[in-house]
Formats: structure tokens, C-alpha cells, sequence
């Protein structure tokens, strides 16, 4: 497994840094760079935890907060996805499930198709007959596919956060002349 550890290293780090200025012949301070990044790599690596695995939601009782989950184990695509990850959940009561949207999305539910795919979704989600209200709301909501996007911008960030604080990558820069392709950098998946 250690030899494995510097090529997937070198990637790593080949996809982020490029060199500008770089000698044909590595001098022996810049393999040793190469070696620290390939050990720091292999440890991060393997000290990365996996991601949490959510708990199945208990379906007498869904809040509000449960509902960009909810959403993910709904068995609907496009269009019909688009309208739930734009609403919120405000409740369930007497078979009825309550949802807020944004009226600057409601061109999302023009089409009743799209509103009827997520009901039935919703009733086979439920286990029983549903019926959905949705309610335009002119303030500003928290919707999964806001939620969705914070995360991404707040991973991305946090991906360059890392890059530009790695000591390794500092070393590279300073040593080699590297310099980050910032558009190559990418939050781990």
C-alpha cells in the first residue's frame, strides 16, 4: 500500500500546483518536497472520516428540518425534484402536506404535472394518501436547493482554504516556483 501512496499524491498535487518555472533536474531539497507531499497526502488520506450516513426518518413524525432529506429518498426526477427542492415543509395535517414556496420560483409548479408527480411521490414516501398544498410566500426560505448550493460554495471554499495553507504546497511554490491552478481545485467527494 505505501508504494501506491506517492503516485495518487503526485496527482493530487499535479492537478492543483503547476509549475512555471521548474528545472529539468530535481535537486535533491525538491524530492524530498516530493516525498513530505506524498507522506502528508497518504496520511490526510487515511485520516479523512466517511461521510455520516442519515438516519431514516420516522414518518409520523417529519419537521420541517427533515425535509431536504425527505426530498433525497423521494422517488421523483426532474422537474417535479426541481419544485420540492425549492419548497419547505411547514407541516402535515389531516392527509395534508403544507409546502412554502418562493414566489420567484413559482413558474416551478405552472405545470400541474409537475405538482401531481410530487404528490404521488409524496403519498408512496407517506404510505398513504396525500394531498399537497402549496403556499407562494413573498419572503426569503431556506430550501434544500439553497441549502445544496451553501454547501457546494462552503466545500469549494474550504478546498482552497486547504490548498493554500498546505505547507507542502507553500514549500512548492517557494522552491519550485509553482503556482495553484485555481480552477482546478475541487472539494473531496
Amino acid at each position: 500500500a505505501a508504494p501506491a501512496a506517492p503516485a495518487t499524491a503526485e496527482k493530487s498535487i499535479s492537478g492543483a500546483v503547476s509549475e512555471s518555472k521548474a528545472p529539468q533536474n530535481r535537486a535533491p531539497a525538491d524530492q524530498e518536497a516530493s516525498a513530505s507531499a506524498a507522506e502528508a497526502q497518504a496520511e490526510t488520506t487515511a485520516e479523512t472520516p466517511e461521510a455520516a450516513v442519515p438516519q431514516a426518518l420516522d414518518k409520523s413524525a417529519v419537521t420541517p428540518d427533515d425535509w431536504p432529506q425527505l426530498v433525497q429518498e423521494l422517488d421523483i426526477a426532474g422537474m417535479p425534484l426541481q419544485l420540492a427542492n425549492n419548497c419547505t415543509f411547514t407541516g402535515l395535517s389531516a392527509g395534508r402536506v403544507q409546502l412554502n414556496l418562493e414566489e420567484g420560483s413559482a413558474h416551478l409548479m405552472g405545470n400541474q404535472l409537475f405538482v401531481d408527480r410530487l404528490q404521488a411521490a409524496l403519498c408512496g414516501w407517506f404510505g398513504q394518501d396525500v394531498k399537497v398544498s402549496i403556499d407562494l410566500v413573498t419572503q426569503a426560505i431556506e430550501t434544500p436547493a439553497k441549502l445544496s448550493a451553501q454547501q457546494a460554495a462552503d466545500d469549494l471554499a474550504a478546498a482552497h482554504d486547504s490548498i493554500h495553507l498546505d505547507p507542502i504546497v507553500r514549500q512548492l511554490i517557494d522552491k519550485v516556483d509553482a503556482a495553484v491552478d485555481e480552477a482546478s481545485i475541487r472539494p473531496l467527494q
